[in-house]
């Protein structure tokens, strides 16, 4: 979960400003919170799109925001991944040990069924690509098998029963701290700035 909470930055912009003035600042603070939010939503499917391999619309709208309002005595609004989409994301955004629950997790082994990430290819999810694929367990590794002729096989996809990810791609907390460092402090200046004029 990312949370936009910047009581720093909103306590120095006090610090200039009027007693008048200063009655203006949370509602100046929830405006640029929000616009903030929204362009960290924005970003973060652009960080699937350019990181993650064909994200799917249901991947791209997995993330959910929850504004600031004035129920707080602080502005503060949060943004993050929901429950169901987040189950498979956490292992691209902080790797770790996926166990599988049954069967095992299907891996190539066969160069043609890989993508770019070593993964296995979309649409190539039907295991038993010919006739001559077959499943067996031999020497201990369960795997789909192939007869390639004069009694040789080669393994093809290999049933494992945990995927490791070390490769972090997705940069969920960066890009989300980059986009609040960027654009928070502009926003809130400018609605500052305006909520003035009609204070005067």
């Amino acid at each position: 979960m990312l949370k936009v909470n910047l009581d720093n930055q909103i306590k120095r912009l006090k610090k200039d400003l009027s007693r008048v003035e200063k009655k203006g600042v949370p509602d100046a603070a929830i405006l640029a919170i929000n616009d903030t939010l929204k362009l960290v939503k924005a970003g973060q499917q652009l960080e699937m799109k350019q990181k993650l391999h064909n994200p799917t619309r249901w991947t791209l709208n997995s993330l959910k925001i929850f504004p600031a309002t004035t129920k707080t005595k602080f502005p503060k609004g949060r943004i993050f991944i929901l429950k169901n989409q987040e189950q498979y994301l956490k292992y691209q955004i902080d790797g770790g040990v996926s166990r599988s629950v049954k069967g095992g997790f299907p891996v190539p082994v066969d160069r043609s069924l890989k993508n770019q990430y070593g993964n296995l290819r979309r649409g190539k999810t039907r295991l038993f690509r010919s006739k001559k694929d077959f499943y067996a367990e031999i020497n201990g590794t369960r795997g789909i098998w192939q007869n390639v002729g004069k009694d040789n096989i080669k393994l093809r996809i290999v049933f494992s029963d945990q995927n490791v990810y070390t490769k972090k791609p997705y940069d969920f907390y960066g890009r989300g701290k980059r986009i609040i460092n960027t654009h928070f402090n502009k926003r809130m200046k400018i609605y500052s700035r305006q909520i003035k004029k009609f204070m005067k």
